[in-house]
């Protein structure tokens, strides 16, 4: 394998991860400056409800940028790739980023009204997305090296109940975090 395709598993996840603390930092704050979160969350329906819909809109976001970013690198780096690997890549993908757009997700509602909101959403998410991040970036290592299956499964094995657990107890404790 070489250097440039070792490092560009890390580089690329970066991408993904600055891409996500822009958007999640954008998610509340139409809401925030025209005041409509209050009427939202006068809204007669569960917060879980909300909270889905507002990860679900993160996500179609999230995704619109990675398949922009994935048809340029895939050009530029990854075009000796199998599709089948491809293909693998792009579950990798799926599941780093429900990991990490939950949780931004819940961050993004406690940090919305903060006066440091754009520097409190990086200092809460990152150290909390550690673990999905790590697994994300070896698990495309290993696909961009050219490994077996069997090689990315401990990995897949770490992002799965993280992406539940994550999105579990982010839907629990959003109604808390969006009462005032």
């Amino acid at each position: 394998m070489s250097d440039l395709q070792s490092a560009s598993s890390g580089a690329l996840w970066l991408v993904f991860i600055f891409a996500a603390i822009l958007i999640l930092n954008g998610s509340f704050a139409v809401e925030r400056e025209e005041g409509g979160l209050e009427g939202i969350l006068m809204t007669p329906v569960d917060r879980s409800i909300l909270y889905f819909g507002k990860t679900t809109a993160n996500l179609v976001f999230m995704f619109l940028v990675e398949a922009v970013v994935l048809i340029f690198v895939y050009q530029v780096l990854f075009s000796s790739i199998q599709p089948e690997r491809f293909l693998t890549l792009i579950f990798i993908i799926f599941l780093g980023t429900i990991g990490v757009i939950s949780v931004g997700t819940l961050f993004s509602a406690i940090s919305a009204n903060s006066r440091m909101r754009e520097m409190m959403l990086p200092i809460l998410l990152l150290p909390v997305i550690v673990p999905v991040l790590i697994a994300s970036v070896k698990a495309t290592d290993v696909i961009l090296g050219g490994k077996g299956f069997g090689a990315i499964l401990p990995w897949i094995k770490i992002l799965v109940p993280f992406d539940i657990i994550y999105v579990s107890i982010s839907s629990l404790v959003f109604e808390y975090v969006t009462e005032e």
